[in-house]
């Protein structure tokens, strides 16, 4: 059945239909999954929509089937032929007249069995273009219609591919069948070929009906798009010479690239027309008004500035369309063109930011010599529509995330990096995106397309790189180099902007000029768009209507997370009414306006926040010096999150550094420089947000960081947070638990929706990077302050964690898997003493121990934590085996013991050279997460390892400690171990040395000579990464008796 659930809620002729009870089941729970959550979930939904459950479940009940008076089926008999012998005799003409198409160095998959519908489309074309295509030759033809076949193709493929594995199944009766025709090398494609050509092609339809709609439907789009392109090349033809060929006829069309852009508003996309002259020309089936408007803008604000000038681009605005210069990425010919091309990067930013613009990415961004070119500038002018709360976050994490979003990070122009699968990143910054970590990702694809071993395939192809990133002499240029540049383009432009803002925001300024002009809205991310879309076309919702609108429901999540109908609801069929035409969704805003426009009489009003030109006229408005230092700071935290990878680093070279002397006293002088930091850091919580504390985030799965707001123990919120509280503990401040409480308040909320923070992303469940990290920092805060909110806070989010299915977790270690929530579960117990955390910390021991595999070499088991490999130390299988002796010391649990100890001893085989070699202690690293001290500190608090406790001692006071002096891999960390091990062992010598160790750090940070070697420019404010942790340690070893062991 091709109808969408929709469409038959919409007929009055499906009131008495007859309904399967079991059929309804399966899809209201297939339902309620798809909208992650239970009944009640679906419920509201159906209510908001004003929707009678009972018809509804009565529909949902229907089984579905093709029917052949269905207007599509109807449109592909003609298409193809109604019998098995007209269909034999419409592909012999198809397959002769569209053989230009097929490009044997390129197949299409079945591209073969397209070929009627490709000669219909191309008669249906010429009849409504008429003389109007003399404007294109043979190539440019073909473009197009290879357009219309990958689009064909992308939407049967997989049905089709399901249908040509079972065919080739049944090999021996089909071998036979080839013989008997004459064939000497039977072929399974060929075989499949001749069957759909032979009248099967309709009973593929009829199975995928569905899919039979949208292939019809593929056609008719193209068709209305392409004849629109025709048609208005040909009317514009003379003023494109004009404007772009200098006067001079550039010749027919020979070729056009398609695949450049998302198809919006019925199949329609920009296209890149090339001439027989050479000339190249964009055709935007969209106004060009805000181009047109933006570069004369530039043009005068940077000569009345005196600015180096930025390359602006020739446009041509038609109103509903227009066409554009086509911008090629071309070599900078020396490293002077490189730093203006940086320094121009820099004035684009500000340009930008100052007028709210965002969707600057890599691929809205050409470097051409040494300009960078904005492209797609209808993100210029971004409108502020909160759509849902798809992450379960709380209210202050919200307002961090909408400071993020209305600083210099909300233009995506800045390094940062997407995380696609399996760990592997993609850098998508304007400025400095390029390919991933390695050059290549992975990928899921068709292999020996159109052959008898067709089949899908994991492939390692080489990344996009995007044509963003300047070259010279062959090589791309990193940005990373060139942060200076940047920063001083960014700074000028900035204050030529301050300048002049009277005159851009007064009577007949440019702001002035874009009133009234259309915006463009796009609810969410595409890639969001782009997988659901790829999702409905798998065979199971090809063959019902029903099932593909189930899955394309999933839209409705994050609006179902509001208590009440939300403003935006209508939106959401618009949306639906798009997907299902396969076209992203884009919607409008008037630039002057706060209203969406759906459609033609369809509006949601007051949605946005401010209009696109009152939010632009505020942004100029709050320029200043002040802010500009705050975006200065966040462009310096980006840079330092790109060029960061891992938890190791390079020692920090200290040649040429002065020495700085330990001043007398030097235990005074250690509290003293930890009080110093603390104020610090609460000068940088602004009210009503603390979790301004931006800076790069580690995402664990990477071992890459991104900027973002954070509020995990490791490098956001709860780990400076803690530190403040510590510090309190020691030396009352008022300002201090100020600040720790509006944290606790901030992040509180993180409990409400577990599940939807852990599906989104935002945090991963670990006791140090995710959501077990935030309730490990607010059981660790009560302890300082007797805070009862922050205990009753970390209650409620581990009590969410338990409630959730941990096979879910792709990780299993203490940072950032579920051994944190474990270790957690048992850290809230020693202080409430709830039974039934001890039973969830077991059950997930027990998933944990379920998840070893047999180490080759050794024949013991353990687990892999990184990359498909076992890792040692803290965050790796050291702290998985410590948490599951610590959660079988308080339940007697053999089960968890024993494997917790065959794991340990895996570890020690790793150890054992390290362990021998007492007269080379710093062979192996110190550090704390994947060192000696980490270890060393597990061991402490198991209790299970005096030998690998006086290794790590010697390692630690053996290793220099001329590198960082973070918490991670450095010196903070290392002293934080040494305090635990004097006190617990009695080693007052131990306790000497980390005084005498903390009064060198208290002493260079206060020459301002801290060494964070990770964020080189950058002061990192987290606990783990940055000044937070250096504050901790100093207090630590001041206040020994007072503040305890940082982590475990």
């Amino acid at each position: 059945m091709g109808l969408t659930l929709w469409e038959l809620l919409a007929r009055s002729d499906t009131a008495d239909v007859q309904s399967r009870g079991a059929l309804a089941d399966r899809r209201e729970l297939e339902w309620a999954a798809t909208l992650r959550g239970d009944g009640t979930s679906l419920e509201r939904r159906l209510a908001w929509d004003s929707v009678d459950p009972g018809r509804v479940r009565a529909i949902l009940g229907r089984p579905g089937s093709g029917c052949s008076e269905d207007p599509w089926m109807l449109e592909l008999g003609r298409i193809y032929g109604a019998t098995p012998q007209s269909t034999a005799r419409v592909f012999e003409t198809a397959t002769d007249a569209c053989r230009s198409v097929f490009e044997l160095s390129a197949p299409i998959p079945f591209e073969e069995i397209f070929s009627p519908a490709i000669l219909d489309a191309r008669q249906r074309l010429q009849g409504r273009v008429g003389t109007a295509s003399r404007r294109f030759d043979e190539g440019g033809k073909v473009a197009l219609e290879r357009s219309l076949l990958r689009r064909l193709s992308w939407v049967t493929a997989q049905a089709l591919l399901a249908h040509f594995f079972v065919f080739r199944s049944y090999s021996p009766a089909r071998v036979l069948s080839d013989l008997l025709d004459g064939l000497q090398t039977p072929s399974h494609y060929q075989g499949f070929l001749r069957q759909l050509q032979r009248g099967r092609i309709h009973r593929f339809f009829t199975a995928y009906p569905v899919a039979a709609r949208l292939f019809v439907q593929v056609i008719d789009l193209w068709i209305d798009a392409t004849v629109e392109l025709v048609l208005r090349l040909d009317a514009d033809y003379s003023s494109v010479v004009r404007s772009f060929s200098e006067g001079t006829d550039p010749g027919r069309v020979v070729d056009v690239a398609t695949q450049v852009a998302d198809m919006h508003g019925g199949g329609r996309t920009v296209q890149i027309l090339v001439f027989e002259s050479g000339l190249r020309i964009v055709y935007k089936p969209r106004t060009l008004a805000v181009e047109a408007a933006f570069h004369n803008f530039v043009a005068k604000l940077l000569e009345e500035a005196d600015l180096v000038s930025l390359r602006t681009v020739r446009v041509e605005d038609h109103g509903d369309y227009g066409w554009s210069e086509f911008i090629e990425s071309s070599p900078c010919e020396d490293e002077a063109e490189v730093e203006r091309f940086y320094y121009g990067a820099g004035m684009a930013l500000a340009l930008v930011y100052a007028l709210g613009g965002s969707d600057f990415h890599m691929e809205n961004v050409i470097a051409s010599g040494p300009h960078p070119v904005l492209i797609d500038l209808e993100s210029l002018l971004t409108p502020i529509v909160f759509v849902g709360n798809d992450s379960g976050a709380a209210p202050g994490t919200i307002r961090a995330s909408r400071f993020a979003m209305d600083s210099v990070l909300g233009t995506q122009m800045l390094p940062s990096i997407k995380t696609i699968r399996d760990g592997q990143v993609q850098a998508i910054g304007g400025i400095a995106g390029r390919a991933n970590s390695n050059g290549t990702i992975d990928v899921t694809a068709l292999a020996d397309v159109n052959s008898d071993t067709m089949r899908l395939q994991r492939t390692r192809r080489e990344a996009p790189t995007g044509h963003n990133v300047p070259s010279l002499a062959g090589r791309a240029v990193d940005a990373s180099d060139f942060e200076r540049q940047v920063v001083e383009g960014f700074s000028d432009c900035y204050r030529a902007l301050m300048q002049c803002r009277r005159q851009l925001c007064g009577p007949g300024g440019f702001l002035e000029e874009l009133s009234g002009l259309p915006i463009r809205f796009i609810p969410r991310h595409t890639s969001l768009y782009a997988s659901l879309l790829e999702r409905c076309l798998h065979p199971s919702y090809l063959k019902d209507g029903i099932e593909r609108s189930i899955q394309l429901d999933a839209l409705a999540t994050p609006l179902l997370r509001e208590g009440q109908r939300p403003l935006l609801w209508p939106m959401l069929a618009a949306e639906r009414r798009a997907l299902e035409q396969l076209d992203v969704p884009l919607f409008h805003v008037r630039s002057d306006s706060r209203t969406i426009e759906l459609a033609p009489g369809r509006v949601v009003r007051d949605a946005c926040e401010e209009s696109p030109v009152g939010r632009a006229r505020g942004r100029l408005g709050r320029l200043s010096e002040a802010d500009l230092n705050t975006q200065v700071r966040l462009i310096h935290s980006a840079f330092a999150a790109n060029r960061a990878v891992g938890f190791k680093v390079r020692s920090a070279s200290v040649a040429g550094q002065p020495k700085v002397e330990v001043p007398p006293g030097g235990f005074d002088g250690t509290l003293e420089t930890s009080e110093r930091i603390g104020a610090a850091l609460a000068r940088q919580a602004r009210p009503g947000c603390v979790l301004h504390w931006i800076a790069p985030t580690l995402i664990p799965v990477a071992r890459r960081y991104s900027v973002q707001p954070s509020a995990s123990l490791f490098d956001g919120a709860c780990g400076i947070a803690l530190f403040l509280a510590a510090l309190h503990s020691v030396r009352p401040s008022t300002e201090l638990v100020e600040v720790v409480r509006r944290v606790v308040r901030e992040v509180g909320d993180l409990d409400t929706n577990g599940a939807g923070v852990l599906n989104s992303r935002v945090l991963d469940p670990g006791a140090g990077t995710g959501l077990a990290s935030v309730a490990l920092g607010l059981i660790r805060i009560a302890g300082y302050t007797d805070y009862d909110d922050a205990l009753e806070g970390a209650r409620h989010i581990v009590a969410s964690l338990a409630s959730l299915d941990a096979t879910d977790w792709q990780q299993l270690d203490l940072l950032s898997g579920a051994a944190g929530v474990a270790f957690v579960m048992l850290e809230l117990h020693g202080v409430v003493g709830e039974d039934y955390l001890l039973d969830c910390a077991t059950r997930l021991g027990r998933y944990i121990v379920e998840q070893r595999h047999v180490d080759a070499a050794t024949g013991l088991r353990t687990w892999t934590t990184w990359r498909g490999q076992p890792e040692i130390g803290l965050a790796g299988t050291t702290g998985i085996a410590h948490t599951l002796l610590l959660v079988a010391s308080e339940t007697g649990d053999d089960e968890l013991r024993e494997a917790a100890r065959e794991s340990l001893e895996y570890d020690h085989h790793v150890l054992r050279p390290w362990l021998a070699q007492e007269d080379r202690p710093h062979d192996r690293e110190a550090a704390y997460v994947l060192g000696a001290a980490g270890l060393g500190t597990l061991s402490l608090r198991c209790g299970n390892d005096r030998r690998l406790v006086n290794r790590a001692i010697a390692a630690t006071l053996a290793t220099p400690w001329a590198g960082g002096d973070d918490f991670c891999s450095g010196a903070s960390g290392r002293l934080d171990f040494l305090v635990s091990a004097a006190r617990d062992l009695d080693r007052p010598d131990l306790m000497q040395a980390a005084r005498t160790q903390a009064g060198e750090l208290a002493s260079r940070w206060q020459a301002k000579q801290a060494r964070f070697p990770r964020w080189a420019g950058f002061e990192h404010p987290g606990l783990f990464q940055g000044q937070a942790g250096l504050g901790y340690a100093l207090l630590r070893v001041a206040s020994p008796h007072l503040v305890g062991p940082l982590f475990v």
